[in-house]
């Protein structure tokens, strides 16, 4: 039997976890800071809840983060340094100096680390990648990009909190940058701008 930690019980780690259950030699625990939600989740998975970070990487082979984005740094190094194998999503975290602990732990340890970039998996992603990729539009020298979509999580979320989330930019654009990083290489020259929302209010 695999034992794998999830630490987070919202909406993505459901997700995650539905997933793992579909491996027959998995077993699942759960962290949350909010035991209840815990609890309720692995009651519906068939996993045991356990009420700190510490007892999960000790009952884990490998560890899914799955909180808010700004929560993502500290379950991660302490992951790593557990010398666990970690998956974390997208983002890594919300600004470079809460991102490059992470960065440090995973350089200087032997635990694979895996950020939940999943457009490469789409098919249709794929499919415009490998398209590019055979030449189907000769060389490109410039790209543009743009994003929309409801509000993750509705209006209430923590998502609506920039300093926890990064906002569209940073949670969900970086689906994008992934993509086209994958497919054309390093950028020479980037610029970017919003026309949505104030920051912090969507």
């Amino acid at each position: 039997m695999f034992r794998v930690g999830v630490v987070g019980a919202g909406r993505l780690a459901r997700t995650h976890i539905r997933h793992l259950r579909r491996v027959s030699e998995v077993a699942v625990t759960v962290y949350d800071s909010n035991f209840e939600f815990a609890q309720t989740m692995a009651s519906e998975v068939g996993g045991i809840a356990v009420q700190s970070l510490t007892e999960l990487i000790d009952l884990s082979e490998a560890v899914l983060v799955v909180t808010p984005n700004f929560a993502h740094a500290e379950a991660s190094v302490a992951v790593i340094n557990a010398k666990k194998h970690l998956f974390v999503e997208k983002p890594l975290s919300v600004s470079t100096a809460t991102a490059k602990p992470i960065l440090d732990a995973a350089l200087s340890s032997e635990s694979v680390v895996l950020v939940g970039h999943v457009l490469r998996h789409f098919a249709m992603f794929k499919a415009a990648h490998d398209f590019v990729a055979k030449g189907g539009i000769g060389t490109p020298s410039a790209i543009r990009m743009s994003r929309g979509g409801k509000m993750p999580g509705g209006a209430g979320s923590w998502f609506n909190d920039h300093s926890k989330s990064g906002g569209v930019f940073i949670d969900l654009g970086i689906h994008d940058f992934d993509w086209l990083l994958w497919t054309l290489g390093d950028a020479t020259q980037i610029s970017a701008r919003s026309v949505g929302v104030v920051e912090g209010s969507g």
